[in-house]
Order: structure tokens, then C-alpha cells, then sequence
């Protein structure tokens, strides 16, 4: 009788075990295998399906000019100077940020700032040696009223020249939309860089120069200073380039 039963259990076994086999499983693909994903998404919150929506991921960008504590200066309009601060600056919300030694961070009131600096660690041409590059922040004596209470960064300028160049580090927000369809190639917020240049010219204006280029250099130049640029065959693509062209006209 006990040998019977222990049979019997065996049979009854046997059809769940067969379930169970992924030898025994059937493979589908393409429609068969969207349509059974479709139905396990129905059978309830204890099912295997459970839905996924990934429109939204997070966030890019930074609204940091350089997203990590650089050691810098602070001149305050008043006279004060505050040096090897850990700082970063936050030109989205134009806020300058301090870390102090009990490793809080506090926002500088940047009405009362002159100017600032942050100082850079970067690999050298070879990759071995270091290099620290300066980033200096100031506002301009005689400013556009767009830029008037903005900080630009100086990337050309020296004592006694007929030329300078800035830049406005700018930033803006682009938000994902939830209700957007798959597949549309924005499933995040996004802090994009949209960076201005402007050249200080001979008679002391201030010109804007939405992005590196000759043609955008070109219209910007008194007449004169621009066939000295043609006459020079530079080739601007980067902020590198446009600093380049500013020192060569500058220096002629």
C-alpha cells in the first residue's frame, strides 16, 4: 500500500516538473514573445510584468563651470582678500559656493565681490606633468545691459591692449516631457551649456559673439582689423582658436 502511494505521488508530480524544465519550454520571439509580455502585464501586481516607464532618467549636465572644489581667490569690493578657498561657481543661479574647513558649504554674496579666481590642476601635453589653468571672473567696467551684473570669465587681455576677450559662461534648462512618446530622444532633464563670448574692440565697446567662428569674428571687427584677420588664414572652431585670433590681432 505505502509503494502504491509513493507512485501515485510520483505521477501527480511528474506534469509540474515537466512545467518546470526549461527544456521542455517553448521559445517565442518578435510579436509571439510582445504579446506574452503584454499578457503577464495583465494578470495582476503579482505577476513577473511589472510596468516600467524609463521617459525619465535623471539629470545632465551641471550648472557648475567646473563641477568638483577648486582652490581660489576672492577679492572683495572692499578691500578684503580671501584666499585658497575651496570654491565652485554655480552659473546657472550665478551663486558662488565656499567650502569651510567643518566641511559645509556657504554662499558667498557675490554683491559684495570684485572678483574672483579659480585655480585648475590639468594634465600637462605629455600626460605626465601637470598644469594649473586660472579662471578669472570679474565684471565688466563698461558691460552690455544683458551681461551688466554678470561675472565673465577673462580668456584674453593684458596691460595697455586694444583688444580683450570674455566669456559668459551661461547655462540653461531644458525639462524632459513626461507625457512624450518613446523613443523621442529626451528622457531627462538636461543643464546645457549655451556659453557667450564677447570682444572688447579698440574704441573700448563691447561686442557679443554668440559662438566661436571667422564669420562671427569678422562682423564684429572694425573694417580694417577685419582684413588684417582674412589676411592671417585662421581657422576658428574653438574657444582655443578665438583667444588665439584675439592675441594675434591684439599683438599687430
Amino acid at each position: 500500500m505505502k509503494r502504491l502511494l509513493i507512485g501515485l505521488l510520483a505521477l501527480v508530480a511528474a506534469p509540474a516538473l515537466a512545467q518546470t524544465n526549461p527544456a521542455s519550454t517553448a521559445v517565442t520571439t518578435g510579436v509571439g514573445a510582445n504579446e506574452n509580455l503584454a499578457a503577464m502585464g495583465r494578470l495582476g501586481s503579482f505577476s513577473m510584468a511589472v510596468p516600467f516607464d524609463n521617459r525619465y532618467i535623471g539629470m545632465k549636465g551641471t550648472p557648475y563651470t567646473v563641477p568638483r572644489w577648486l582652490p581660489g581667490t576672492i577679492y572683495m569690493r572692499r578691500g578684503v582678500q580671501a584666499s585658497d578657498l575651496p570654491l565652485k561657481y554655480d552659473s546657472f543661479s550665478q551663486r558662488l559656493l565656499a567650502l569651510r574647513p567643518s566641511k559645509d558649504s556657504i554662499m558667498v554674496d557675490l554683491n559684495q565681490v570684485d572678483k574672483f579666481v579659480l585655480r585648475e590642476t590639468l594634465p600637462g601635453v605629455d600626460g605626465k606633468a601637470t598644469v594649473v589653468a586660472e579662471h578669472f571672473y570679474q565684471r565688466l567696467s563698461s558691460p552690455t545691459a544683458a551681461i551688466r551684473d554678470a561675472f565673465v570669465e577673462v580668456l584674453y587681455a593684458r596691460q595697455g591692449g586694444k583688444y580683450e576677450l570674455y566669456k559668459l559662461p551661461r547655462k540653461i534648462f531644458i525639462k524632459s516631457e513626461r507625457d512624450q512618446g518613446y523613443n523621442s530622444g529626451r528622457d531627462y532633464n538636461e543643464i546645457m551649456d549655451v556659453n557667450e563670448f564677447h570682444v572688447k574692440l579698440p574704441s573700448g565697446a563691447v561686442a557679443k559673439i554668440a559662438k566661436p567662428g571667422n564669420k562671427q569674428l569678422e562682423a564684429v571687427l572694425p573694417k580694417a582689423d577685419a582684413e588684417r584677420f582674412k589676411a592671417l588664414k585662421i581657422n576658428i572652431r574653438t574657444e582655443e582658436d578665438l583667444r588665439k585670433a584675439i592675441a594675434q590681432l591684439d599683438a599687430q
